[in-house]
């Protein structure tokens, strides 16, 4: 009974191991995958998420983005009223980001990712797919899907 158990106990520990060390490997391959040019469009997500905790409305002239809760994607003024309501009720006090795929086409990027942000008053969860051009060397941002997905399992 004592060989069982200590068989048993090898056996767990070992498996422990094993799944901490592909779980290390895992992380490390993925960040360690992404070319300058994924990790060049991703700054310019981060950089946007960081102004929403300012208040500060994307430089987005000539997108269109599609939320969740709207018929159609808009962009222009309709584009900017919405931002500054969100921003009027609420705004993002923290954020946490989770790229998912960014696939590079030339001078055009797909971003997929998902985020979950909370504020003073409310927060959510959501899924993302934005696209960006390359031009006069630097990512603008073209325009963006998303959807809300506080219910969905691969939110984080």
């Amino acid at each position: 009974m004592k060989t069982q158990k200590r068989a048993y106990r090898k056996v767990v520990f070992i498996s422990l191991i094993l799944c901490g060390i592909i779980v290390f490997w895992g992380e490390q391959v993925f960040a360690g995958e992404w070319t300058n040019t994924q990790k060049e469009v991703w700054k310019e997500i981060e950089t946007v998420w960081e102004g929403f905790k300012l208040g500060k409305l994307p430089d987005d002239e000539g997108s269109l983005e599609w939320w969740s809760d709207q018929l159609e994607p808009y962009g222009g003024d309709k584009l900017k009223r919405n931002y500054e309501r969100w921003f009027a009720y609420d705004k993002p006090v923290s954020y946490e980001l989770k790229p998912l795929q960014i696939l590079i086409y030339g001078n055009v990027a797909n971003v997929f990712y998902v985020s979950k942000w909370k504020g003073k008053k409310i927060g959510d969860s959501g899924r993302h797919m934005e696209t960006f051009v390359k031009q006069d060397n630097k990512w603008k941002f073209l325009g963006a899907m998303g959807c809300s997905c506080e219910q969905a399992p691969i939110c984080p």
